[in-house]
């Protein structure tokens, strides 16, 4: 049995497959609406060369997934598939540690360019300092360096190893 491309992209013309004719015949009032000006939408990106980013939660199979979208990957047309811990309930894998180690978490210099490039408008800049907040507060998990200083701070209420009392007795000596 041959095997049918839904997607049918072609690199000058899209041409209608089942589920475009489907969603063009039968979501036609109110929010259904909304989906056909969205596939519109993205039908234009597309071939303007665009790319998509699929974004996902919900406990949905991530092996599914990639065979559902494994054409469209093929054919580079989605650059990224970002999903929630949900998605990856079937492996028992979290994202931190299981896909991205503390090394590279810690590797980012917080420069913002993955924000100004990303192409969908979201932030991964904060989902890498959220990441990093919960290494440090959920696990006690903070570089070496840091230490002294969360200490000097639970103890001193300031970075320096000077108690409240004594930090300006430097204006003393001069």
């Amino acid at each position: 049995m041959a095997k049918k491309n839904y997607f049918c992209i072609k690199s000058e013309k899209m041409s209608k497959g089942p589920i475009s004719q489907f969603i063009e015949h039968h979501y036609r009032h109110f929010n259904a609406a909304a989906l056909v000006d969205a596939a519109k939408g993205y039908e234009t990106h597309l071939l303007e060369g665009g790319k998509m980013l699929v974004s996902l939660a919900g406990a949905m199979s991530t092996a599914e997934l990639g065979i559902s979208l494994a054409e469209m990957i093929r054919q580079d047309k989605i650059a990224i598939i970002s999903c929630t811990g949900a998605n990856l309930e079937e492996d028992g894998k979290s994202l931190l540690h299981d896909y991205i180690s503390v090394e590279e978490l810690r590797a980012c210099t917080t420069c913002n360019a993955c924000v100004e490039e990303c192409p969908v408008s979201i932030s991964p800049l904060d989902i890498i300092v959220e990441l990093r907040r919960s290494l440090v507060m959920e696990e006690s998990n903070a570089p070496a360096e840091w230490n002294g200083m969360f200490s000097n701070i639970e103890n001193n209420f300031a970075p320096w190893k000077f108690s409240p009392d004594d930090r300006d007795a430097w204006t003393n000596q001069a």
